[in-house]
């Protein structure tokens, strides 16, 4: 039996031997019982830090004793993945923690990776294991990336070419991203009249959503132009960009002229 008490002090231990074996022999005959104090944690906080554009910020983390005591106390540490991914977006670290007797507290820094992306918060973990002295109360830290870079733009170009005779003629806009993003991002697109028209048959609708993977920076509409042999004057038509998701808008419109190629009778 182990008698429990409230005594803040270091681990103890005790032994248990084996003797005087009959019809066997001994391979281990002595068992160590280690009695943990359980009197005194350990615990680590979170921590939220930007992330930064090209240089590291530290994400410094604080380990906590839960009251002084005149032996040393260890206790294990080291980093994990979780939305984020070390070498991308964090360094990597780990080591042990020694409290010198008196200490209460001991710093734990990672070092946050910046970036220009912009993207979501991510997470990682600090997690202590493997305490002497001390029991832990509380083994994980949480570290939360904030993102702190903008939102990339969205711009539509502008088309001009001939309609041809017959058929049809493609006309391809190209929809650019001002910059890589971390996230995937969508926009809708609709055509429109202007001097050119559905109705007249200038043109064929089109509409959809573009979806930009991360990395990705441009993406293309193509928008069907009757063609005809009719004299007259070159038309236009639009083509907006409308609910952007993770951006926002640049030029939003994009201007197609259908140059009229049919000579005067």
């Amino acid at each position: 039996m182990i008698n429990g008490d409230t005594t803040i002090e270091p681990d103890e231990t005790f032994v248990v031997n084996l003797t005087s074996p009959t019809n066997a022999g001994l391979a281990v005959s002595q068992g160590v019982g280690t009695i943990l104090n359980d009197d005194l944690t350990l615990s680590i906080n979170d921590v939220s830090v930007t992330d930064g554009t090209n240089d590291a910020s530290p994400a410094a983390f604080t380990v906590s004793l839960s009251t002084a005591v005149p032996f040393s106390v260890t206790v294990k540490y080291a980093t994990a993945n979780g939305t984020a991914v070390s070498g991308l977006d964090y360094v990597a670290t780990g080591g042990l923690l020694t409290f010198a007797p008196g200490e209460t507290q001991k710093m734990i820094t990672v070092l946050v990776i910046g970036d220009t992306w912009s993207e979501a918060n991510k997470t990682f973990a600090v997690n202590l294991s493997a305490p002497t002295n001390a029991i832990i109360s509380r083994g994980r830290g949480t570290g939360t990336i904030l993102d702190d870079d903008p939102l990339p733009s969205l711009s539509v170009n502008k088309v001009t070419w001939t309609e041809g005779n017959s058929g049809t003629t493609s006309y391809t806009f190209t929809v650019t991203l001002s910059a890589a993003s971390g996230q995937t991002v969508t926009v809708q697109y609709a055509t429109a009249d202007n001097t050119a028209t559905l109705a007249d048959g200038d043109y064929q609708a089109a509409s959809g959503t573009l979806t930009f993977s991360p990395g990705q920076t441009s993406k293309t509409i193509t928008v069907l132009v009757n063609g005809d042999r009719l004299v007259e004057s070159d038309e236009s038509l639009f083509v907006n960009l409308m609910n952007p998701f993770h951006a926002t808008l640049g030029t939003a419109q994009g201007i197609g002229t259908i140059l009229n190629d049919d000579g005067l009778p």
